[in-house]
């Protein structure tokens, strides 16, 4: 969740907060680290991309919003024995769980050619940004924080049949592979281990992955680099694809093309996991359909 305010919001490769008292924290990160003191909002800048803050202090809000998204509400549930209660009331309350998503195979498909078009300057060296990344979730958890990993959610929620199926629908349809590729595709992604689609899913598909022949031009067509998926390297930025707004969770409709199939992956989760799916909030689902209307962080 990202609770500072629009102006104040900037992408870089910096650090993030964990605020539990008066004396100021430095986290091991890039190279606009700097302390945070009592004053420092709880919004996020990860070591290696942006984090989402899911649940902070729950003392209820001094007042409410409307918000002209349609919204579902889902039924209070529980998690071991406890009643779970998710939203971020609080810029500067106790960090009690956070959802982040580690450099993974999207990063390493960049390639001085092809990372301006997925909105990078340049390529990243993701060895290094893991270890960034690794070592500010372990500050994260010697804090008591919850942390969260989207690429493990993801995997856990296309292990549920039904959750698999509506995120493929949308992910791997005519219009974004081919009408001549689309049934070939999703046959042989129906039956991967859901650690390995979930890893695709992010990570991008290239000709040279597919493990069959394709039958139709479109296909048949593609050179071994050309990609079938392209791969969302921004996934890593988890305060843009969605927004915890009090009780609720804004699943964002992402300004460049580039970047809209991330908002299909994290609602898959939103709506599936035994996480979400059993916990009370509320779902905010603006329009992604025609592009008109987008939203999002960290600019």
């Amino acid at each position: 969740m990202q609770c500072e305010p629009p102006h104040r919001q900037k992408r870089t490769y910096g650090l993030t907060l964990c605020r539990e008292s008066d004396k100021p924290v430095s986290l091991p990160a890039g190279r606009d680290s700097q302390p945070l003191d009592h004053k420092s909002s709880l919004v996020g800048i990860l070591v290696a991309g942006g984090g989402l803050l899911i649940r902070t202090s729950t003392e209820p809000p001094m007042s409410t919003q409307t918000i002209s998204f349609e919204s579902y509400s889902l039924a209070t549930g529980s998690q071991d024995g406890h009643m779970t209660t998710l939203g971020v009331h609080s810029e500067v309350g106790r960090l009690r769980e956070v959802l982040v998503h580690r450099p993974d195979l999207s990063l390493r498909r960049l390639t001085p050619k092809n990372c301006k078009g997925f909105l990078f300057d340049d390529v990243i060296w993701v060895e290094r940004a893991q270890q960034e990344h690794d070592a500010f979730v372990e500050k994260f958890r010697e804090r008591g924080v919850v942390v969260r990993s989207l690429g493990d959610l993801l995997s856990e929620t296309l292990a549920l049949s039904d959750a698999r199926g509506w995120l493929l629908n949308r992910r791997v349809c005519p219009s974004a592979v081919g009408l001549d590729f689309a049934n070939e595709l999703r046959s042989w992604l129906d039956e991967m281990p859901p650690s390995q689609l979930a890893a695709l899913l992010i990570g991008g598909i290239a000709r040279e992955d597919l493990d069959f022949k394709p039958h139709g031009l479109t296909g048949r067509t593609l050179k071994p680099e050309d990609f079938v998926l392209p791969p969302l390297p921004n996934q890593l930025f988890t305060r843009d694809s969605s927004c915890w707004i009090y009780g609720g969770v804004s699943i964002n409709p992402l300004y460049w093309r580039a970047r809209r199939p991330e908002a299909e992956n994290v609602e898959a989760v939103y709506r599936f996991h035994p996480r979400f799916r059993d916990a009370s909030f509320t779902r905010l689902l603006p329009d992604r359909t025609n592009g008109a209307l987008s939203l999002e962080g960290g600019m």
